[in-house]
Parts: C-alpha cells; sequence; structure tokens
C-alpha cells in the first residue's frame, strides 16, 4: 500500500522506516496537494519505493495498481477463519451468468470468450475458448449445458470437451430464469419462452413482455420485473395473469401459502393463480428496490426496510413485533434467506450479515466488493459451503465457522 501527497507535522510525525504499527495510529497529516488537500492512496504489486505515474493510457492493472476499494473490501472476508477459498477472474473475463454448481461441490464458470472448470475448493481445472458469449449454463440429466444467444445449445464434457450442438431456433437473451424443469429466456422480440426439461423444444411462449432485470417463481406465478418497473405476473403455463405499474424496482418472492408476493404502497400484496390480487401486508415502510423480506414455518416473517430505516424486524404472525437491529451501514439492493434458524442478509454493496432468527443477535458479518448494479447470487451448499458470486470473483465460506456460536 501505498499513501501520497502526505505532509509530517510537529504533532504527527511521520513514525520510523520499519517500525510496528497497529490499527488507529495516526501516520501524517494530508497534504496541500493540486487541485485541493487529499491522500493519494494505492494498492500496487511493483515498484513499492517508487512513485506512480498518476495517468496511464494502459490499464493500471497491466502495470501493477489493483482498485485499492476491490483490494481492501475483498480481503474484509478472505482474512475470516471460515474463509476456505475463492476464485479470482481477470477483469476482462467477468462472470456473464451465476456459476454452475455441479453435485459434487465442482463449478462451471462462464466469461464473455471462455468457458472454466473449478474444483469443489476453487482450483481452476481447464479452460475452453468459446466462439460465443454464452447466456446461461443448465442441466439437462445431470449433465451440463451451454446456452448461446443464437439458440444454440451444447453439451460440456468434464474432460475439457464439448459435445453434441443442437437449436432451438429462437434467439435468447440472458437471464435465464430456472423454474420447475423448465427453462425460462427473454427473445429479442419481447417474447418470453419456456424451453422443454430436455431443452430441445419450446414449451411456451408470450409475447409482448420487455426484459426483465429482477424475477422470482413462486409456487402461484412467475413474477418479472422490467427496467421500467413494471410487474409481469404469469402462470407456470406462460398466461398473462396481471400486468402492474410500480414505482420503482421493487422486492418480489413467495408468501407462506404460494402467492406471489410483491412490495408496494409501504407493505405487500399479492397475486395467486387466477391474477387475482389483494393486501396482505401493510405499515411496513422501507425503500421498494432495498427491501426485503422472508418467512419462517411458524408464521412470523423478517423484513429488511433499506433506504432510510436499515433495521432488520421481526414480525411475529399475530403482527406483533418481536425485535429490532438497526444496521446503519448496510446499504444496496437487499435479499434475505433463512438456514436453520440463523438470518443471512446480502446486499449488492456486499454487506453479508448474518443473525440470529430467535433473537435478532449477529453472529458474524463482513464486506466484500460488489457492484450494486452488477448480477450477485450466493447459495447454501450441501457440504456447508456458503458460496457468493460476484461477476469477477467466487468466495467460499464454511457456514458453521462464520455462524460461530450461533450454529449451536
Amino acid at each position: 500500500s501505498l499513501y501520497g501527497h502526505m505532509i509530517p507535522t510537529d504533532t504527527y510525525p511521520f513514525p520510523e522506516r520499519y517500525r510496528c504499527l497497529r490499527a488507529g495510529d495516526v501516520v501524517g497529516a494530508i497534504g496541500d496537494a493540486r487541485p485541493a488537500p487529499h491522500i493519494h492512496f494505492e494498492i500496487r504489486t511493483t515498484g513499492p519505493d517508487i512513485p506512480g505515474p498518476g495517468y496511464s493510457i494502459q490499464s493500471p492493472a497491466e502495470l501493477g495498481w489493483l482498485q485499492p476499494s476491490r483490494f481492501i473490501l475483498n480481503w474484509q472476508t478472505w482474512l475470516l477463519s471460515a474463509h476456505r477459498w475463492h476464485v479470482q477472474l481477470p477483469e476482462d473475463n467477468r462472470l456473464v451468468t451465476p456459476p454452475l454448481i455441479l453435485d459434487d461441490g465442482s463449478m462451471l464458470l462462464a466469461s464473455r470468450d471462455r468457458l472454466r472448470y473449478a474444483s469443489a475448493d476453487g482450483r481452476i481445472l481447464w479452460r475452453i475458448i468459446l466462439d460465443q458469449t454464452p447466456v446461461a449454463l443448465t442441466l439437462v440429466d445431470r449433465r451440463p449445458v451451454v446456452v448461446y444467444p443464437n439458440g444454440n445449445l451444447q453439451f460440456i464434457n468434464l474432460d475439457a470437451s464439448l459435445g453434441e450442438r443442437w437449436s432451438v431456433s429462437v434467439p435468447l437473451q440472458s437471464p435465464a430464469l430456472p423454474f420447475a424443469d423448465r427453462l425460462l429466456f427473454h427473445s429479442a422480440d419481447d417474447t418470453l419462452l419456456a424451453l422443454t426439461p430436455d431443452r430441445r423444444q419450446i414449451a411456451w411462449q408470450q409475447s409482448g413482455i420487455p426484459p426483465f432485470v429482477r424475477a422470482y417463481v413462486a409456487p402461484a406465478a412467475i413474477g418479472l420485473i422490467t427496467a421500467g418497473n413494471t410487474l409481469y405476473a404469469l402462470s407456470h403455463e406462460g398466461a398473462l395473469l396481471a400486468t402492474i405499474p410500480l414505482d420503482s424496482l421493487a422486492f418480489i418472492g413467495a408468501a407462506p401459502d404460494g402467492r406471489l408476493l410483491y412490495y408496494t404502497q409501504n407493505g405487500f400484496a399479492a397475486i395467486d393463480s387466477t391474477g387475482n390480487q389483494s393486501q396482505v401486508i401493510s405499515g411496513l415502510p422501507g425503500t421498494p428496490d432495498e427491501s426485503a423480506l422472508v418467512f419462517n414455518p411458524l408464521g412470523a416473517f423478517y423484513f429488511w426496510g433499506g433506504g432510510t430505516s436499515r433495521t432488520l424486524n421481526a414480525i411475529g404472525s399475530d403482527g406483533s413485533l418481536l425485535w429490532q437491529t438497526p444496521l446503519p451501514e448496510v446499504v444496496g439492493r437487499a435479499e434475505l434467506a433463512l438456514y436453520d434458524g440463523v438470518l443471512l442478509l446480502i446486499t449488492g454493496q456486499g454487506n453479508l450479515v448474518a443473525l440470529q432468527a430467535d433473537t435478532g443477535l449477529i453472529c458474524n458479518r463482513s464486506r466484500f466488493y460488489a457492484d450494486n448494479h452488477a448480477s450477485l447470487s450466493y447459495t447454501l451448499t450441501p457440504d456447508g459451503i456458503l458460496r457468493l458470486a460476484t461477476p469477477d470473483q467466487i468466495t467460499g465460506l464454511d457456514w458453521r465457522t462464520f455462524i460461530g456460536a450461533c450454529a449451536a
């Protein structure tokens, strides 16, 4: 690390070279550098004692400079005792679709021009150069398949070769949405279509659906929210049930009875399998694009308001407030999950918080680098590893180690 544009003062002289420092020690003052007093902070892999060029046409990463915020935030997670492995991808080979996790925990990773196969502990075992940028990875009869934008699909063999290729004769776009044993895609002509379980035929299609940026499959209906903040609700057979304009990008999920749930007007409304809508929960002020909700089997639920509230609330089945936990520094598009009595709150800005569902006490927390506008996926796999995937990295955390005493 390098701190530039600093000066020593009588109160804060520079420490002697090689002196040990502790967190919180003041090592100098901000210098009066152009265009205004500021600190020039770098993380670099070369030339530790040589001043940098300041500006360069060549990519800073190629010259040995790393993005400081990315480096620091990622190491906050990588230094955890729960950290087991991570896969860091080159900047020009970011993931274009969520990782495909196989039964043994190994992973297939698709980027712009290549396919990578990683072991269950995060080691890249091989790469395949692709002739197109994939739009999805999926399984057919437990065998991995890559999906291309021209409507071609192809088996992936785990010996680093590609197998049979076939076509559904329709251009396909990301993201792909799995539901039941089918796979849902959007096409360039604003048509939504579902592929059959063998991925060789179109099971159904519905025209007039713009590209979606948020999606959820509830037992009663499929919910899609477009970039224009319109919610489209469809049956599992492709019938359009409802079209609902929203004020902003909102949370969608499932109610305990299987209805499609969405945030609206300081509460949640639901859509059933016939398209009927009704208000389910009211009086929950929050920010639609940052709010999140998850139910527990006893009828209570947990609500994250985001925005100005930034408080996690536990609400009983009778509507009573069971507990509240303020988390003022947690920001970004949020998701909530419940794993064996432990709540996981994760946001698009890289916040990761585990809390006891019964009490709201924080079990552990961390931060990793993430872009609120980029894709973020996570899953707790049967081997007990929580896998966090952003476009440029996948991190594996041992879940029981991360939640500590809450595991009891």
